[in-house]
């Protein structure tokens, strides 16, 4: 691999298009770890973008335009974030250097709300039901891994797709989480939490996540363990650059979710 070359390709369905350049750039100065952006939303940012920094302008859904960064990426390792958290120094080489030690893992960050730490939280419910496996929030992972597993479901509109993604990993292809020490840190001024609560007890995506990991039947003592209800539904061969997919209008889904 030549000095030039990316080692982790960071990518996300990205929305806050004036935080990008300085994100970028604290990113950039707390780590050693040589890495790549790949951001695709509908807001172009109004400054220029160094050139390991490419942006990608769609209006499609946020699990399309998280599909499209990813494939798009180009290092053998792969971090998945979001554009309103920030990280502790090194946060990026502790988990790079965790996941090269041990490839059959996902490396994360403790997660922290403000200056909470909610990392007893990291599950498919963010509460502290003993249960349920603990994810990544923004998790690292090898390429061969996302490959593995064949990206995203599609079925998805803005959330729950990457813990799909992840408990795909985790259950079905023997994964495991591990955490460094590090934070991952949730910005209040962004994410107000009330707002935050109310938006995802209303989500859609929740219920399709939890009714396709049968969330609900599990903890309630009717199913034996979590595991997958439906089949998979990748992006496949579609041409998600030339917008083959629906449009962030099209709010369809396969599954039996109506009155949830």
């Amino acid at each position: 691999m030549s000095a030039t070359t990316p080692q982790v390709s960071l990518f996300a369905s990205a929305i806050r298009a004036e935080r990008w350049l300085p994100w970028y750039e604290r990113l950039r100065a707390n780590n050693d770890t040589r890495f790549e952006v790949v951001f695709v939303g509908p807001k172009a940012p109004l400054v220029t973008l160094p050139p390991e920094f490419r942006f990608i302008q769609s209006d499609v859904k946020g699990s399309q335009c998280a599909a499209i960064a990813a494939q798009q990426t180009k290092a053998p390792v792969m971090l998945q974030v979001v554009d309103d958290v920030e990280y502790s120094e090194h946060a990026i080489d502790l988990m790079y250097r965790a996941l090269l030690a041990e490839p059959k893992v996902m490396t994360t960050a403790r997660y922290f709300y403000g200056e909470r730490d909610v990392s007893w939280s990291q599950n498919c419910t963010g509460t502290s039901e003993p249960r349920l496996p603990l994810l990544p929030v923004c998790g690292m992972f090898t390429r061969k891994a996302y490959e593995e597993a064949q990206g995203f479901d599609r079925r998805y509109r803005h959330v729950f797709w990457e813990l799909d993604f992840y408990m795909r990993l985790l259950i079905q292809h023997g994964y495991e989480t591990r955490f460094v020490n590090a934070r991952c840190v949730e910005l209040l001024e962004i994410n107000p939490f009330e707002e935050r609560l109310s938006t995802k007890s209303r989500d859609h995506d929740y219920a399709l996540f939890n009714l396709m990991w049968n969330v609900d039947e599990f903890l309630s003592g009717r199913a034996p363990k979590l595991a997958r209800r439906w089949g998979f539904e990748g992006f496949g061969g579609d041409n998600l650059l030339g917008m083959s997919l629906p449009s962030a209008g099209d709010e369809t889904t396969h599954l039996p979710i109506s009155g949830l």
